[in-house]
């Protein structure tokens, strides 16, 4: 093939012109032949003169296409060379399966298609023959019926002619004729009607005796047998004008002796009579037969399929008797048929047989359809074979030029990138044992990682190269590529090898017995990778390990300590109140103090033992080969170290105290992660019992936390499903003994367990910090509440609600009250905020701009518990709150003698010059009513007035009011 020609014809319309470029493929590349503009004038759009020009429709517009220049006809010959530049020559290869594939199927198909057309015509053939046969045989059956017909007229009239006796023709003939029906001389009355017409015109019936008469003078019938010679005969098809049915009648004239008209006989045939001789259920193919007259209308018919000729007229024949396709037009359905004819010239009939091709080619159709499905498959099965065969043989072709091209991009990459390349062939013993490798290629890189020129190690052996210390390895290396037949690592260059590098990539691969060898200087990213690993595995901070280093250095040191059978422990470290430290001095400061802490821990260890800092302001301890009472002496010393004040840079001294969880191995669990929970849940404990404490794992403990689980699990829930009510306790004055607030106190109504205190869920609440979302549903039912009293006209007091540190150290309770304030329409004098003295213990700025935006809104602030935290007067003094509430602790010792009267009544008096009002919290009896009224406390609360109370109760005690006896006779007030 000298070329092989690619047209690609694109075609860019813009409205006036055509661009055509052809694109010529020779051997030599893809070389632009001839770029033509062809001018196409539009002819004028017509325009109606009425409707005007059409609307324009821009939608359905089509977009002008750019023209085709001579930039966009060299960027597609060079694609085309990128993509196809594999076939230069490669065309008759390319090509000649699909071609071959191609031109079988086409072969197929003409062979298939011209037995069909064979067997057609043999088909065709036979049904003409057949045809023709059946023809032939009706044929002679209508003959020898009209030649019977026709004898039975000519002795009806011979024998009415020859009776001379006396009447007229219809009696002459009614008394020759009768005797002869049914005698099987004539057929029977309902299959052939005997008529006879009298000179004058008057048309009867003989079959029956009591026919009636019609007059027909005027018809052209009698006119034409008048005209009809003596011994004619005349067949016609039509309506009987007698019977008024359809049928064939048979006539000939009557004359008398004087040779005068005298009448007509006439037999009267039905239709059907002529083509009962077939029996439509028997006429295999055929199924159509008919007798025709002499102009070519079909007299008799009778089809298998109910169809007839178009308008009752036979088809045109040449010549008296044949057999010929009929095109469809010529009957009803428009089925074309194989027609035979035979005609009875002395009667002027002919009859006709015809066959369907329906029916004539119904077996060979079957057949032609079935080998068409075959020939179908295997036209597709080859035309696939043929496609699938070329993307095969493209793909190998251009895999082929890609695998050359890409060996020769890789020789010159070779000399160019900085990676050393070899290849090496075995060298055998005679005991075909690989005993050594020999070079036999080497690039410049490759040659300079060894510290010779290329041309010294081509041709050198390994053993030449490589000294005693090293060639071994190197050679089991490469025994090990000839084996495997691939490998691909990283290894660290021995001592005494002539490589000039610390680290090597090495991927060597056999093919045959050739071993390609590529060598990679990976030096620098190994350094990089080992600082990055020590990165990771440290804190910045303290410059310890961090916990993924423990994780990953504790399995290996834990084997080798099964080994000796020794035990160790895991201590988990938390400095107790850090945070609320570190909110206090600043993070910075705070930083300063861990560092110290870490320095200080680090010194207390024995060289062998580990720590590492876990996170935050936790520590992690591994003490290896001890038994627990060296676990509890070192643990003890570390508590005690810790209680030594630290000395910051600004020479600021601060102590700290620590908590300590234990776990043990093999005791308590073999793996690290497990030990460090175990340790964490003992660290809980020993902060549960008072902190600056250690605690050993127990099982016990890990009963409590998952009570603590459990308990989450249930506030969770119970947040989720709104289980939380309010109950009520009510403050009294002291003086009057009326109702002047109540705190509200939450509950969980749990479906199953009932009501549960809050004793039981708020230190879990505040641990997983559900005491936020917990407080805003307070806050929200307290509102609600107070509206719906407020709604039903009960006399509504101030109601006080707990808030939590946590909810401050947030910053959302003045969010949270102005909102369900405004949501229910509540008064701030009605609301009232109750704090605890750890709620004033974090940052003193924030806390004060906090209490003041709260007290800007009107609403009331209490110091709940007081006493029993770490609040101060200069705090108090600060931040402006209103009411003291003293913790019941000190309300219980007022009956222990005058020392509890005078410490009460100097927080009394502290709240006083405040002008702080003051609630003894926990007072349950009078004795202790008679002492706070003495010391002139102002309010009471506890469960002499009332226990907490739900909604309802206390709107009883809201119209009551008066909680109290009348109060009882002043006590002087104790100096």
């Amino acid at each position: 093939m000298r070329a092989f020609v690619d047209t690609i014809k694109l075609a860019f319309v813009n409205r006036e012109k055509v661009v055509v470029c052809s694109i010529l493929a020779h051997k030599k590349g893809l070389v632009p032949l001839i770029i033509m503009q062809l001018e196409q004038q539009k002819p004028p759009a017509y325009v109606d003169p009425q409707k005007g020009p059409p609307r324009k429709r821009p939608w359905l517009q089509r977009p002008a296409m750019p023209r085709m220049t001579r930039a966009s006809l060299n960027a597609i010959k060079k694609r085309m060379l990128e993509r196809y530049g594999f076939l230069k020559g490669q065309y008759l290869r390319a090509f000649a399966w699909p071609i071959f594939c191609t031109a079988a199927a086409v072969a197929a198909v003409r062979t298939v298609e011209s037995g069909h057309r064979a067997e057609r015509r043999e088909v065709e053939a036979r049904a003409i023959e057949e045809a023709d046969v059946a023809n032939r045989a009706y044929s002679q059956q209508i003959r020898s019926t009209v030649e019977n017909f026709s004898q039975t007229l000519s002795m009806l009239k011979y024998m009415i002619e020859a009776d001379q006796g006396p009447g007229n023709v219809y009696d002459k003939a009614r008394a020759t004729v009768l005797p002869l029906i049914g005698s099987g001389v004539l057929p029977a009355v309902d299959k052939i009607r005997l008529i006879i017409v009298d000179r004058d015109g008057n048309m009867r019936t003989l079959s029956s005796r009591n026919s009636s008469s019609v007059n027909v003078s005027a018809s052209d019938f009698y006119k034409g047998m008048r005209a009809l010679r003596r011994n004619e005969m005349q067949i016609v098809a039509g309506q009987g004008l007698l019977l008024k049915l359809p049928v064939v009648r048979f006539s000939r004239p009557l004359y008398d002796r004087e040779n005068r008209f005298d009448g007509i006989v006439e037999l009267a045939l039905m239709p059907e009579y002529l083509t009962s001789f077939y029996d439509p259920t028997r006429m295999s193919r055929i199924d159509y037969l008919a007798v025709v007259d002499s102009t070519n209308k079909v007299i008799a018919a009778t089809s298998r399929t109910g169809h007839d000729t178009e308008n009752g007229i036979a088809p045109e024949f040449t010549g008296l008797q044949g057999a010929a396709r009929v095109a469809g037009g010529a009957f009803s359905d428009h089925s074309s048929r194989i027609v035979a004819w035979d005609s009875i010239p002395v009667f002027g009939l002919r009859t006709m047989v015809a066959m369907n091709d329906d029916a004539i080619f119904e077996e060979a159709n079957a057949n032609i359809r079935r080998e068409h499905r075959l020939l179908a498959i295997a036209v597709l099965f080859m035309l696939a074979s043929g496609i699938g065969g070329t993307i095969v043989i493209l793909r190998r072709m251009e895999l082929a030029h890609h695998t050359e091209q890409t060996r020769n991009s890789f020789r010159t990459a070779n000399e160019l990138a900085w990676e050393g390349f070899f290849t090496l062939e075995p060298i055998y013993d005679d005991d075909k044992n690989v005993v050594d490798f020999i070079y036999t290629d080497c690039n410049q890189p490759g040659a300079t990682f060894l510290g010779r020129s290329a041309s010294d190690v081509r041709g050198a052996r390994v053993t030449q190269i490589y000294p005693p210390s090293v060639s071994g390895k190197v050679l089991q290396l490469l025994r090990d590529v000839m084996e495997k037949e691939f490998v691909d690592d990283s290894y660290q260059v021995p001592a005494g090898s002539p490589l000039l590098l610390d680290w090597v990539h090495v991927r060597a691969v056999r093919q045959g017995r050739c071993i390609a060898v590529t060598v990679r200087d990976i030096t620098e990213n190994k350094r990089l990778q080992n600082q990055l690993w020590h990165t990771s595995q440290s804190d910045k901070l303290t410059a310890l390990p961090n916990r993924d280093w423990l994780l990953e250095r504790f399995p290996a040191k834990y084997q080798k300590m099964l080994v000796h059978g020794d035990q160790m422990a895991l201590l988990y470290l938390d400095i107790d109140g850090f945070k609320a430290m570190n909110s206090t001095i600043g993070h910075a400061a705070g930083n300063e103090l861990l560092r110290a802490v870490a320095t200080r821990l680090k010194s207390l260890l024995r060289p062998g033992d580990e720590i590492v800092r876990v996170g935050g302001d936790e520590f992690a301890i591994v003490l290896y080969s001890v038994e627990r009472e060296d676990v509890d002496i070192v643990a003890r010393r570390l508590l005690q170290q810790m209680e030594m004040p630290f000395r910051l840079k600004d020479d600021s001294q601060h102590r700290v105290s620590i908590s300590i969880g234990i776990s043990r191995s093999p005791a308590d669990g073999d793996n690290i992660e497990k030990l460090m929970e175990l340790a964490v849940v003992a660290l809980y404990e020993a902060k549960a019992n008072g902190r600056a404490q250690h605690q050993f794992f127990e099982r016990r403990l890990m009963d409590s936390m998952l009570r603590r689980v459990e308990c989450e699990k249930l506030l969770r829930a119970a947040i989720e499903k709104d289980q939380f009510v309010i109950y009520f306790q009510p403050r009294v004055d002291t003086d009057s003994g009326e109702v002047v607030s109540m705190e509200a106190l939450v509950r969980l109504n749990h479906p199953e367990l009932g009501l549960i205190q809050p004793s039981e869920f708020i230190a879990v609440a505040e641990a997983t910090g559900l005491i936020l979302k917990l407080g805003e549903i307070v806050i929200m039912k307290a509102c609600q509440q107070m509206d719906e009293w407020r709604r039903a006209g009960v006399p509504v007091v101030p109601v006080s609600v707990n808030v939590s540190a946590a909810q401050f150290a947030q910053g959302v309770v003045r969010e949270c009250v102005e909102t369900n304030m405004a949501r229910f329409e509540i008064p701030a004098e009605l609301l009232e905020l109750e704090l605890t003295e750890s709620c004033m213990m974090g940052d003193q700025d924030h806390v004060a701009h906090e209490l003041a935006a709260i007290h800007d809104l009107g609403i009331k602030l209490l110091v709940d518990d007081f006493g029993t935290g770490y609040s101060s007067l200069s705090q108090l003094q600060r931040l402006n709150l209103d009411v003291l509430k003293i913790d019941r602790s000190f309300t219980e010792q007022l009956l222990c003698g005058q020392k509890s009267e005078v410490f009460f009544q100097a927080m009394v008096t502290m709240a006083e010059s405040l002008r702080m009002r003051v609630v003894a919290e926990g007072v349950e009896s009078m004795e202790q009513v008679q002492i706070l009224k003495r010391l002139h406390c102002t309010e009471i609360q506890g469960y002499l007035v009332s226990t907490p109370v739900n909604a309802a109760r206390m709107a009883e005690m809201l119209w009551k009011r008066i909680l109290l006896p009348l109060p009882l006779r002043a006590v002087p007030k104790l100096m």
